[in-house]
């Protein structure tokens, strides 16, 4: 399930990104797993092959808005489960169990993420767009941020608004809010 794949493991112990890298490629044999210590060094370059992102919940806690824009690509693990996690409904994977355990988890989790993406049809790179315009950016703004020019912007607008029958900035910021993309502060 995981061939062909290129995963991002996020982890501030050493240890434990190597050994959950080291699981991942002995149990599923991806294409590539590379471990880094934050969202801040990975280049852009990995960031835009990247199919999976295990993030530790100390990471996912203190990235938020990173993983957030990347939610249908991200498996949480740690020990135990917090409201956070919850409150997103991203996949939890419990490290602190044996190796069938952990496999079992991990082909359960997976099966749903790639089953089960955005089901609005919207690419990754669209759903970066909509959040981008939801938080009040303009197409030049999100064009410098994406590093993608102009006319690629409008063209993603065009694209989300045909599949979300959506026209309005209004309408975009609702949907982006319902799903979780971006958070409204009362």
């Amino acid at each position: 399930m995981l061939k062909n794949k290129h995963i991002i493991v996020l982890s501030t112990h050493p240890l434990e990104g190597r050994g959950l890298q080291s699981f991942l490629c002995d149990e599923y044999h991806p294409e590539k797993v590379v471990v880094h210590a934050t969202p801040q060094t990975i280049n852009d370059t990995e960031n835009s092959r990247c199919d999976l992102f295990f993030v530790s919940a100390d990471l996912f806690v203190l990235f938020y808005d990173y993983f957030l824009l990347r939610k249908n690509k991200v498996i949480i693990f740690g020990t135990t489960l917090w409201n956070d996690s919850q409150s997103v409904m991203l996949p939890f994977l419990n490290i602190t169990t044996n190796e069938d355990s952990l496999k079992a988890q991990i082909d359960e989790l997976l099966s749903n993420t790639f089953h089960h993406e955005n089901s609005d049809g919207l690419t990754s790179r669209e759903l970066e767009v909509l959040t981008l315009v939801a938080q009040g950016l303009l197409n030049k703004e999100i064009a410098d941020s994406l590093n993608i020019s102009l006319h690629t912007v409008i063209s993603h607008r065009k694209n989300i608004a045909a599949k979300l029958g959506i026209k309005t900035v209004a309408g975009f910021t609702m949907y982006a809010a319902m799903n979780g993309l971006i958070t409204v502060n009362g």
